[in-house]
């Protein structure tokens, strides 16, 4: 009896530590060990991508340049299917695509993937989350792709799984739901209140506090402006020097300006002038 307690440990053994938990932001997913897995924190000195001639440094700068923050290859026989994460900010519409109605997260899906005309497009729950599920074709360097992808968006952040594969990727169909369905999420509190949107305080009072600084420090930059250009004027400006000059006499019947004087001041003033 105690033998085979024991092969059944030895058994089960395997399965337990058979996945390496790996975190994203928000995101933790369990992914087998049947994956070779990269990560930005990996990549550098890798001695695997050594052997095989890829230089660490390049991946890392791909990977940065390309929101990618895991990639991922698996072998079944003569298919190979490389997998990736990809983690975007979105902005302030989307904040938790799990709080949606099916029809908003299909929507989603078709702004967000109808350049492709997927083949297939449909809603992908699991652990209370939900995933926009789109498989399509993709060409590259002269090689088409099938391509299956699952996009959520969690406390304002959209995570995309990304798998692809030369053939077919049926075979490695039941693999690639197994890292999703282990792939678990924090949700804030905050954004699990609001799905839709940044919360008030996000979106509008704290926008608002910023704007009224800022016309604040432009109104006293305006006030210190002006009154640093009075005082330049002023000590610039001589001071009236009328009683320097001797007093004209009174010549009385003179005519100063004539009417042909008058028109001509006239016709001299601009058209057209801006006050502004």
């Amino acid at each position: 009896m105690k033998k085979i307690i024991l092969f059944i440990i030895l058994l089960l053994t395997p399965i337990l530590v058979s996945a390496k938990e790996y975190t994203v932001f928000d995101l933790t997913s369990e992914i087998p060990s049947s994956w070779e897995i990269y990560t930005r924190d990996n990549v550098i000195g890798n001695e695997v991508l050594k052997q095989k001639g890829i230089d660490g440094k390049k991946v890392l700068e791909n990977m940065e340049k390309s929101s990618m923050y895991i990639d991922m290859f698996r072998v079944d026989g003569a298919s190979v299917v490389e997998g990736f994460l990809f983690v975007k900010e979105v902005g302030d519409t989307v904040m938790n695509l799990n709080k949606f109605e099916d029809d908003d997260v299909l929507d989603v899906g078709r702004k967000a993937y109808g350049q492709y005309n997927p083949d297939v497009m449909e809603v992908y729950k699991h652990n209370d989350y939900k995933y926009v599920y789109v498989k399509y074709l993709s060409s590259l360097n002269g090689v088409t792709y099938e391509v299956i992808d699952y996009y959520t968006v969690i406390n304002g952040r959209g995570y995309t799984y990304q798998f692809q594969c030369p053939k077919s990727l049926e075979v490695f169909e039941t693999a690639i739901h197994k890292v999703i369905d282990n792939t678990k999420f924090k949700i804030e509190e905050e954004y699990q209140k609001s799905p839709y949107v940044k919360p008030l305080m996000q979106r509008i009072i704290i926008p608002l506090i910023m704007v009224i600084v800022v016309i604040f420090a432009m109104i006293i930059t305006f006030i210190i402006t002006r009154k640093n250009n009075k005082v330049q004027m002023t000590n610039q400006v001589p001071q009236p020097m009328m009683d320097q000059f001797p007093q004209q006499p009174n010549v009385m019947n003179t005519q100063v300006f004539t009417d042909a004087d008058v028109d001509k001041k006239d016709n001299d003033i601009p058209s057209g002038f801006d006050w502004k």
